[in-house]
């Protein structure tokens, strides 16, 4: 029985899922304005996703990492390998949107974007230990038994991570799909957020580390209404499985200064981040390896 309420749940959620797709699709023929968190994973977009949800705005509101053609068809190949998932939905409503809104028309569309950024060696470590099964196999039972150590973990992270996911996304998933170039535009540190507009396209820029501040003023400008409560989604790791390696590492990380100077001085953290904000992350994440 509990298997077949299972089987109902997914069927229900996946019919849900293929109403707000085709609600999407007909929005964006009709050129109606579409909320869009699109960002970089591991920085509170479920947080924000929801936060803004639960203002009972009129535009539906859509969650993206990926529109770039091709970062979206590197994403669509990692789900036809994993043929016992399907394909998440925030790919999936990538796929619509770069399908229903082809060439220029996606740069040329009344998007209200919110964007959530996060300093680029907490978002990496971030997404390593989500998915560091996918990095070393067997890993849970290799350190429950000893047979792989916090050293190799984190050679493995420096060797095989993609560490310049967070550095070049704003170029190829911004720069490349809506012609904006955030770059070209200040971002006042002292309010933690930016608000960017061009043509029909409105985007808010802010910092997850100032997100309890930032949040309601960014989100009334972009939105012209005052959001509630900020609704945390996944802050807490205490219950995922990768929990204890996890705290074991930022017992010491011990990240080389080289890989740390490398991530700092690149135009993502100098753009965002202040040399004291940068000089505390280096301090933060090299630990006793200064």
């Amino acid at each position: 029985m509990s298997s077949l309420k299972a089987v109902y749940h997914r069927w229900h959620h996946y019919r849900a899922q293929s109403s707000r797709l085709r609600d999407l699709r007909h929005r964006l023929r009709r050129r109606l304005p579409v909320v869009l968190v699109h960002q970089m994973g591991r920085a509170a977009s479920m947080t924000m996703v929801n936060t803004i949800q639960d203002m009972d705005l009129e535009m539906p509101v859509h969650h993206t990492h990926w529109l770039n053609p091709g970062s979206l068809d590197v994403r669509l190949g990692w789900a036809e390998r994993d043929n016992d998932r399907s394909v998440p939905f925030n790919i999936r409503v990538s796929k619509l949107i770069l399908d229903t809104l082809p060439g220029d028309a996606i740069a040329d569309y009344p998007w209200r974007i919110v964007s959530v950024i996060r300093e680029p060696v907490a978002r990496n470590l971030s997404a390593y230990f989500l998915s560091i099964d996918r990095f070393i196999p067997d890993v849970y039972d290799r350190y429950r038994s000893g047979n792989i150590d916090m050293n190799e973990i984190r050679k493995i992270f420096l060797r095989e991570y993609p560490h310049e996911i967070p550095l070049s996304w704003f170029d190829r998933e911004v720069a490349e799909v809506f012609g904006i170039d955030v770059y070209a535009h200040s971002f006042p540190n002292e309010r933690a957020y930016a608000l960017i507009e061009q043509g029909a396209i409105r985007v808010a820029i802010v910092k997850v580390e100032a997100l309890e501040a930032a949040y309601r003023p960014a989100l009334e400008q972009l939105l012209g209404r005052s959001p509630g409560a900020l609704r945390n989604t996944h802050i807490s790791v205490k219950d995922e499985p990768y929990a204890e390696i996890y705290r074991e590492f930022l017992g010491n990380p011990g990240l080389p200064r080289g890989y740390l100077e490398k991530m700092y001085d690149s135009v993502f953290a100098r753009h965002f981040y202040s040399p004291a904000e940068r000089s505390e992350f280096m301090e933060r994440w090299a630990g006793a390896n200064q």
